[in-house]
């Protein structure tokens, strides 16, 4: 069901209200088809989701998501988004990350009504092979998801982005739940998507976290003469030194207009396995990780970051090591 054939504005609000209600963000077919109408009701302009020809040959801005994404809603009942995720879905999307999912899905069948144009038998519409059902069900839609949190986070920045009191109050906590409830887990592994404009996506967000997670920063302090600032939570600087990390782990995008090149995947998959473990001071690898941290400025893209250094462990806990 296409809103677009409907001539009634209230009529199409009331359709994508029940889209909306219904809709899981999840990889399944269903929430993928959801996921079209979706965003283009929010760009207004279904061409920046689905253009005419194949995906592959659309070529777009890459950051053209500012211009709608602050428009998409919370899936299901909106007032249960608190920052945080669903555990068991962040470890299923983590567990089966699909790097190579685009932005824009290629269905021609979907417009063209040529049933013979299915995707082949255990594949996708873009080709990869297709996970299991329950898979699909459980992982979350980095194309849906990564412009959604791009949107959030880049409203909460402009209304509270000031090194005050009461802003810190507020963002504190929202930091906090970011951090440790499943979102930045999913914002550093999806670092190494395949797609360039959900990694701008990934970037905005990033880039807001960054910008939140300084507030509690000596220069902040100092600039503002204030006293020693209560932190909101105790890893903030270890999640803040993750962020610089990351951040400087980039390579620099070849256009202004671009974004930069993905990271490795293994990176990406150190950066987000490392997250969890900073918040357990009585974890195994704990000042191991912490010294990788603040040992190097950033992560060598050709390397295996403590790949060595756990794999040869001659610690106690070598075996657990090896396999972490």
């Amino acid at each position: 069901l296409w809103c677009c054939h409907l001539t009634d504005a209230e009529g199409q609000r009331g359709v994508l209200n029940r889209i909306r209600g219904a809709y899981g963000c999840s990889l399944s077919k269903e929430d993928r088809l959801s996921r079209q109408v979706l965003i283009s009701a929010a760009a207004s302009d279904a061409s920046i989701v689905m253009p005419l020809g194949s995906a592959a040959n659309a070529k777009s801005d890459v950051w053209s998501f500012r211009k709608w994404c602050g428009a998409l809603r919370y899936w299901g009942d909106a007032a249960a988004w608190g920052w945080v995720l669903e555990p068991q879905r962040v470890r299923a999307t983590v567990e089966k990350f699909r790097y190579g999912r685009p932005m824009i899905d290629d269905v021609p069948w979907l417009h063209s009504g040529a049933e013979g144009r299915l995707p082949a038998a255990g594949t996708d519409a873009d080709g990869a092979v297709k996970p299991s059902t329950v898979g699909q069900a459980q992982s979350y839609d980095l194309g849906y998801l990564a412009p959604f949190l791009a949107g959030q986070l880049r409203s909460l920045w402009a209304d509270h982005g000031e090194a005050s009191e009461t802003c810190r109050g507020i963002l504190g906590p929202v930091l906090n739940a970011v951090a440790s409830g499943g979102v930045l887990e999913l914002l550093l592994l999806a670092c190494a998507s395949d797609d360039a404009t959900i990694r701008a996506c990934v970037h905005e967000s990033l880039s807001v976290i960054v910008a939140v997670s300084n507030l509690w920063s000596d220069a902040v302090q100092e600039q503002w003469g204030n006293d020693r600032m209560r932190l909101p939570f105790r890893e903030i600087p270890q999640v803040a030194r993750l962020l610089q990390y990351t951040r400087d782990s980039f390579e620099p995008p070849e256009d202004d207009a671009d974004t930069s090149p993905p990271l490795p995947r293994f990176v990406a998959s150190f950066l987000c396995a490392v997250l969890p473990a900073l918040f357990q001071p009585s974890h195994f690898l704990y000042m191991e990780l912490g010294l990788a941290l603040v040992g190097s400025p950033s992560a060598d893209p050709g390397d295996v970051p403590l790949f060595y250094r756990l794999l040869l462990a001659g610690q106690t806990m070598s075996h657990e090591a090896r396999l972490w």
